[in-house]
């Protein structure tokens, strides 16, 4: 079953920075490059700007990554190269991500 790992990176009440730049040219290829290998299938990066209840929502930017599988994310998170993917995060965010790990059981 296909694993979906979600990163958010959350708002500190405007303490929080950000480098989409780097983030996009440096760190989402680093991402790619380190686990593919490892079964990541696909990646895409969204830009948080609202809840329904208003403008300002708890998270700023998060990625949402495929996985052939549960193992596959586990092998690639705890290998060399999953640390040096976890290394990066101070280069781009001053804020410690959320990660939420599952399987997806639908889509269209």
């Amino acid at each position: 079953m296909v694993c979906v790992v979600t990163v958010q990176y959350p708002t500190a009440g405007g303490s929080e920075t950000f480098d989409l730049d780097y983030y996009m040219k440096t760190h989402m290829p680093l991402v790619g490059k380190n686990w593919g290998q490892y079964g990541l299938k696909s990646w895409a990066v969204n830009k948080l700007s609202a809840t329904p209840d208003g403008p300002n929502p708890p998270y700023n930017m998060e990625a949402i990554l495929h996985f052939d599988s549960l193992e596959s994310f586990q092998k690639a998170a705890s290998s060399k190269d999953g640390e040096q993917v976890m290394g990066d995060i101070p280069n781009f965010s001053n804020q410690k991500p959320l990660i939420m790990i599952g399987e997806q059981v639908g889509s269209s």
